[in-house]
């Protein structure tokens, strides 16, 4: 996923922060990112879940809107 901001200066601040393995120097640059970042009350994208589920015919499932799959929501299909 890419995403990008309306902030060069920021984007180029993430592309470098992201493209180092080394924790010392990437820590000044992600600090800098938030500043800049909440500063000015902008969201930052830090996590994105994808869901994936599986469908059998002799299951009933109805997926929740909080992800968790619970055992009592499996039935079996009628």
């Amino acid at each position: 996923m890419v995403v990008a901001s309306v902030n060069p200066e920021i984007d180029a601040l993430l592309d470098k922060a992201t493209s180092t393995l080394d924790e010392d120097a990437r820590r000044p640059l992600l600090e800098e990112v938030s500043e800049k970042t909440f500063n000015r009350m902008w969201l930052l994208p830090m996590h994105y879940e994808n869901v994936v589920l599986g469908a059998k015919k002799s299951v009933d499932y109805t997926p929740r809107g909080d992800k968790y799959t619970l055992v009592y929501d499996v039935r079996p299909a009628k």
